[in-house]
């Protein structure tokens, strides 16, 4: 027993033993702490890509339904049926005159998948102060949807010397052009009924026709002259 007490003093009273010791106090802390920090911050890209995600997903899914309106109703009124064969509720020029449904929906889907999605590894690092923005914007030659996220995520442990937790804004932004060729012509046509049907384009096209044909026939007569 004796000799285990003296062999206990000496390594205490070795110079390396107590480097070593005093070495372990110092790194063991830094060494947990840069641990931890990247376990969390690790954890923090995790969700930040399963967001960047959801808002890919969802900018691609509204420009669907919006670049064709019987997307939307297979998939969700007619999931495991039989797909229709017609479609009653035509929307012509419907780029145009288009409603803001399709474009609050996909909002309200956006912010269900987020909420829902929750921490990635870590159930208390749920995103918090979540604002989702869905926008559709008609240029008449195309058109665009557009889809925005802004959150916080925040550290779950305060670290040495801060009054609240870490927390880090992030924010995704997705926008998919909507091509159309055929619903282009619906646009030019409904164009050209609206400028046949007003009597006051008529009349000054038929003017300006008129003007036309003077200034041609002026042309004519230098023409001929000559």
């Amino acid at each position: 027993m004796k000799e285990k007490i003296l062999k206990v003093q000496k390594l205490l009273t070795n110079e390396n033993g107590a480097v070593m010791i005093v070495e372990a106090s110092f790194v063991f802390p830094i060494m947990f702490f840069v641990l931890f920090f990247l376990i969390y911050f690790g954890n923090m890209y995790v969700v930040k890509s399963a967001i960047s995600r959801y808002t890919s997903a969802c900018a691609i899914k509204g420009a669907e339904y919006y670049s064709n309106p019987w997307v939307k109703e297979v998939t969700e009124d007619y999931a495991g049926n039989d797909v229709p064969t017609k479609n009653e509720d035509v929307k012509p020029y419907r780029h145009i005159f288009s409603s803001k449904q399709i474009q609050n929906d996909m909002k309200t889907e956006l912010e269900k998948e987020i909420k829902g999605y929750g921490g990635g590894f870590f159930t208390n690092m749920d995103p918090t102060d979540i604002s989702c923005e869905t926008e559709y914007k008609n240029y008449i030659l195309y058109s665009t949807f557009t889809a925005e996220t802004s959150y916080k995520l925040t550290f779950p442990i305060k670290f040495i010397g801060q009054k609240d937790a870490m927390s880090i804004d992030f924010k995704n932004y997705e926008t998919v052009t909507i091509t159309d060729g055929s619903e282009f012509v619906r646009n030019t046509d409904m164009a050209v009924d609206y400028l046949q049907r007003s009597k006051i384009v008529n009349e000054v096209m038929s003017k300006l026709n008129e003007g036309f044909q003077k200034v041609k026939g002026i042309f004519n007569i230098f023409e001929n002259e000559s």
